[in-house]
């Protein structure tokens, strides 16, 4: 969203346009470690086996090859694990459903109930690594009696919504609203300072 306060016509009261636009494609995102993957019992074999690699490079490139291996693996680590995070609440909910159901039809049926045990213990896990992610996109730190997880995805698109510049005007005045076209006015703006001599 994107608000211009125009001048103010008739009264002292300024009017304001509002232009509701959709989300960019920026690029690809950052790399991000996430602090609930140390909480997964693969992580640490992953870690070792990216890290314990051995290079024959000097010790500095050596150490950046690691750190490339291991940002791979992580991120290889994440998209198995921990991909569609919320879909995967909702059919793994769905599924402890599903075995609550037959249980209710079969209750002495000993292997629903050891499976029922099992969802219910994935379903809880999923929902906690749900919550840690909103937690860590919103990049707050609250008590951990606090479980109001709404509130962490309506801090993240917020701070997603401020991390933006949408619209730049040109020293002319002339207002740049293409995506394109506002990176090439940035990175120009700032070469113009930095090469400039004083």
């Amino acid at each position: 969203m994107e608000v211009e306060f125009l001048s103010p016509f008739v009264s002292d009261h300024s009017p304001s346009l509002i232009t509701i636009k959709e989300d960019l494609n920026t690029g690809p995102k950052p790399f991000k470690f996430r602090v609930f993957w140390m909480k997964h019992q693969k992580f640490k074999g992953v870690m070792q086996q990216r890290w314990d690699t051995s290079t024959s490079e000097n010790s500095m490139r050596s150490f950046c090859l690691k750190l490339i291996r291991l940002k791979d693996g992580l991120k290889e680590f994440d998209k198995e694990f921990y991909s569609f995070i919320s879909c995967r609440e909702k059919l793994l909910k769905a599924q402890l459903e599903l075995i609550k159901g037959a249980l209710q039809l079969d209750p002495c049926y000993t292997y629903l109930q050891k499976a029922k045990r099992e969802a219910i213990v994935k379903y809880a896990d999923m929902v906690l690594f749900e919550e840690m992610l909103a937690k860590d996109k919103a990049r707050i730190q609250l008590h951990e009696s606090d479980r109001n997880t709404g509130f962490f995805p309506r801090t993240n698109k917020s701070h997603q919504a401020r991390n933006r510049i949408l619209t730049l005007k040109d020293s002319n005045g002339t207002r740049i609203t293409e995506y394109d076209a506002v990176k090439d006015h940035a990175v120009a703006f700032f070469q113009s300072i930095f090469t400039e001599n004083y």
